[in-house]
């Protein structure tokens, strides 16, 4: 059904959005007159003084005078004369010169009284009105009366909602018959607005056979005969259909001769892009919005962005916008409100807040569906008072605001709709809300009731939802796409398709270039790449740097001359001072993609755009370049790219002050306020660090709780080094957290497979403890050895877990000279757990020198602020009387590192695979 709303909406446009009188010049003045309704008609014949020779004196006024047609015509209608009511009405319903308030009652009642005198075009009218308002019932019957009094434009609606059964019974012997009158009373050629109407019949398929081409041609007569809106349907269809730009704007700027308002703004607005400083394009705007208050947007954006006329002049800007709100044009009234609000070409620039929320009241209060949203916005975000928010945004979603519908969803979901809160499930409340903006178009409300459904395990709905959101043109911000990528790329709710998470990437790329990034990950092949090519293309031919940019992410993943292209568009984005293909041209430097890989001058590229441009992610990538080979250069650069805001910076500067990088100083305390600012700015691995900080009093207190959330926040961002940790605390109950051996051993089993070994011992003895199959445990345990047994030679958290093996015997045999050799090898590398361990060892063996060298383990732990560390140093100062130190037990276990997440060149949280700045094949890396 709604595909015939829109349908009939199109229709409508006849009349409704620019049913407005106008006086463009006919051939033959004396004996023929302009009207908008059916563009040039024979000149009624009038005695003077009488109502029809008033009708025809406004019609001849209306070009240059409004207010003395508005006169004229009120005499007339006063008098009875049924067409001067009709051209009263339509100026109370545009506007027209501001010589009268828009209207919208009193142009219905005008309409009304037009049909009650014997006008059909009236009771057409109030139709229309009608049907724009969704009242298909009430629609219908003023499209009897009209087609009754022989208009066939009514005849025209009537035929098609009964055909189709809107508004009423579906009766295909009645349509057909209303459609042969319709066609009957339609004469073409010889009325434009009859070959407007027959044009599009013929468009549609509407009681004869669809032929394009012939609706073409008729509209194209339509056009010939002056009927503006035939000229306004030729442009769109060209601009659809033929991509022929130019021959569409003359179109435009035909119909906008003819007085159609909408053309007018968008030849204004076509013209002045083509040449900003051209005057013409200036003065179609300023017919825009002298046919319909309406239009007088793109006037004010003119003098907002001084097209035409030297410089901007914000004054007369906000001035326009004045002028048409206080004319009545309350959609014009919010972008006024907000200039108001904002302090924009006012007197002093002074904002005023009061004064913009009165204007939108008003504009609310008159029915105007953004008003009331931007109202609830404002209310909102001011937190002053929920309950008005969701009041004003309830009231635009009636209005059918879809951001309205979002807003109050949102609220309603996050309990946020003030004093009463919500009776019943907030969660369906809040769905059907969300389900209703994204039927009006609102990208995050189709996003939002995504969630609501995934959330409900009915993962259908939730792609269908993202699948409609993303698509979606209006209150877009591109979250449906990013959830739809996640779906698709992940197999989350849905199962796993590259394909179509690279088609939804591509899509979000154009409305979020910060995502650009993932179409990379996504590129797999020579037709992933053709896509990118034929979407993104286009735009990147016009100079768009940062869809060049993502083209060369896919050129990337291609043959050697793909390559090639690749580096090229990348190094010349970069001349253009575009900061991110400069990273991304540096980088196929290093790692030779289209030439030679060069990473002595790739390392020079990233520290050049750190120090002249100050570009937080060359000082990332500088720093990441001399991890393994100057702790102080990678220290100076990762902070550079901390202080400019780098999240994985901080991080990095945080891992290199905590693993003691030559010459850089072992310091626990820079490594803990590193990894602060890093999570607070969103390194999900940061944020896991932290956890291990506070999990274990890693430089400062333990704290359960503060740790599970740390971790918890982490894993939620996507990072399966969080949820490791953060399983121990569901598993435990521990931190506030709610027990759930079930979750918690789903969160292992997936950091497992990522391959973090915490995760692997833990789920080990889980499963242990519940008797599983003990082939099960082994694998675990086995997988856990081998992936500590591979990293322990570069890595000393990894030296760390294989001494704990082989102290263990945990899938090997039991070897405590090689597990002390390891916990020690690990102390010297500065991990605090190695040190505990080896310790401990030493301690147990009660001779003296051992005893020196335990305290020398114990103390660097102790440095480190674990207090087990330094517990474990009181017992090897304490006199040798039985055994020495601490029992075993009594020493917590290690689990992870605060030096994890050192994190590849453009890691993103949670889709790691799927992006990169660079993302050429580099991955996440323990230290």
């Amino acid at each position: 059904m709604r595909a015939l709303v829109i349908a009939l909406a199109m229709v409508a446009t006849v009349g409704v959005a620019h049913a407005d009188i106008s006086k463009p010049k006919c051939k033959d003045p004396a004996h023929f007159i302009y009207t908008q309704t059916n563009g040039c008609i024979k000149r009624p014949q009038a005695r003077q003084k009488t109502p029809a020779e008033s009708y025809v004196n406004g019609l001849d006024a209306v070009g240059t005078d409004p207010k003395r047609a508005f006169t004229l015509f009120e005499s007339a209608c006063t008098a009875r004369y049924a067409p001067a009511c009709l051209q009263l009405g339509v100026m109370y319903q545009s506007g027209r010169g501001r010589a009268v308030a828009k209207d919208r009652d009193k142009a219905n009642a005008l309409f009304e009284k037009g049909c009650e005198l014997g006008d059909g075009a009236g009771c057409q009218k109030r139709g229309s009105v009608a049907l724009d308002a969704d009242e298909a019932k009430e629609a219908r019957g003023w499209f009897d009366k009209g087609c009754t009094k022989d208009d066939g434009v009514a005849c025209g609606y009537l035929a098609l909602m009964i055909d189709h059964g809107y508004g009423g019974a579906k009766d295909a012997a009645d349509a057909k018959a209303k459609y042969e009158k319709a066609h009957k009373l339609l004469a073409c050629p010889g009325s434009g607005m009859a070959c407007y109407m027959r044009a599009y019949f013929l468009e549609a398929g509407l009681g004869v056979k669809a032929d394009p081409a012939a609706a073409l041609a008729s509209y194209r007569q339509s056009c010939a005969e002056s009927f503006g809106d035939g000229c306004h349907r030729v442009g769109k269809i060209l601009d659809r259909d033929k991509g022929d730009t130019k021959d569409a704007v003359d179109s435009y700027v035909k119909a906008c001769e003819l007085e159609n308002a909408e053309s007018c703004g968008i030849a204004a607005r076509r013209l002045s892009d083509a040449d900003p400083k051209a005057t013409y394009p200036l003065e179609l705007a300023e017919r825009a919005c002298e046919l319909n208050t309406r239009e007088c947007g793109t006037l004010a954006q003119m003098y907002r962005l001084g097209r035409g006329m030297g410089k901007p002049d914000q004054v007369r800007a906000t001035e326009i916008m004045k002028s048409a709100c206080d004319a009545g044009d309350h959609y014009v009234c919010v972008t006024y409100a907000e200039r108001i609000k904002d302090g924009v070409g006012v007197a002093g620039g002074k904002s005023n807040l009061a004064a913009a929320i009165k204007i939108l009241e008003g504009a609310c209060t008159a029915s105007e569906a953004t008003a009331c949203t931007q109202l609830g916005q404002w209310t909102m975000d001011g937190k002053t008072d929920d309950a008005a928010a969701f009041r004003y945004a309830d009231r635009g979603c009636t209005l059918k605001s879809a951001r309205g519908c979002f807003l109050a969803g949102w609220m309603t979901r996050h309990a946020r709709r003030g004093a009463g809160g919500l009776g019943g499930d907030p969660k369906k409340a809040a769905l059907a809300l969300d389900e209703t903006g994204c039927e009006l178009g609102s990208g995050n409300a189709c996003d939002e009731a995504g969630e609501l459904y995934d959330e409900a395990n009915d993962p259908q709905k939730a792609l269908a939802r993202w699948k409609t959101g993303c698509a979606a043109t209006i209150d877009q911000g591109g979250a449906p796409c990013v959830s739809l990528v996640r779906a698709l790329a992940l197999g989350k709710s849905a199962p796993k398709d590259l394909k179509g998470a690279l088609a939804a990437a591509v899509r979000l790329c154009t409305l979020d270039d910060t995502r650009c990034p993932w179409i990379g990950g996504l590129t797999n092949d020579a037709a992933d790449i053709e896509l990118v090519k034929s979407e993104l293309g286009p735009a990147c031919a016009k100079g768009d740097h940062q869809i060049c940019y993502a083209v060369g992410l896919a050129l990337a993943k291609g043959t050697g001359d793909d390559k090639k292209r690749a580096r090229e568009m990348f190094a010349s984005a970069c001349r253009a001072k575009h900061m991110t293909s400069c990273v991304a041209e540096a980088d196929a430097v290093r790692n030779g993609i289209g030439g030679d890989p060069e990473p002595a001058k790739a390392t020079a590229m990233f520290r050049k755009y750190c120090d002249d441009q100050r570009d937080a992610e060359s000082c990332y990538q500088a720093a990441f370049d001399t991890r393994d080979t100057d702790g102080k250069a990678t220290l100076d650069y990762a902070d550079k790219g901390c202080t400019l805001g780098h999240a994985e910076a901080c991080n990095i500067a945080g891992f290199t002050n905590y693993t003691a990088r030559k010459p850089i100083a072992w310091d626990i305390t820079a490594a803990v306020r590193y990894y602060t600012k890093a999570c607070d700015l969103g390194s999900s691995s940061a944020c896991g660090n932290l956890g291990e900080v506070y999990r274990f009093g890693l430089g400062a207190s333990p704290d359960a709780k503060k740790s599970r959330e740390l971790y918890q926040k982490s894993c939620e961002a996507g990072s399966a080094y969080g949820c490791a940790g953060y399983g121990h605390y569901v598993a435990t109950g521990e931190g506030g957290a709610k027990q759930d051996l079930k979750e918690a051993e789903r969160m292992w089993r997936e950091s497992c497979e990522a391959e973090y070994i915490e995760a692997c011992s833990e789920l080990a003895l889980l499963l242990q403890r519940q008797h599983g199959a003990a082939s099960e445990v082994s694998r675990f345990q086995l997988r856990a050895f081998s992936l500590a047994e591979k990293q322990a030679p570069t890595n000393p958290e990894y030296m760390y877990w294989l001494g704990t093996f082989y102290r263990d015997g945990v899938a090997t045999m039991k070897d405590q000279a090689k597990a002390a050799s390891l916990f020690g090898k690990a102390c010297d590398s500065f991990d605090p757990f190695g040190c505990i361990a080896a310790g401990k060892l030493l301690l147990a063996k009660h001779t003296v020198s051992d005893r020196e060298q335990a305290h020398v383990y114990f103390q660097r732990a102790c440095a480190a602020g674990v207090e087990d560390g330094c517990a474990g140093l009181k017992a090897a100062e304490a006199p040798v009387d039985g055994a020495v130190g601490p029992a075993p037990q009594q020493v917590h276990a290690k689990s992870g590192c605060a030096c994890h997440g050192e994190v590849a060149p453009g890691g993103q949280v949670g889709m790691a695979f799927l992006v990169g700045v660079v993302a050429f094949g580099l991955r996440r890396r323990r230290r």
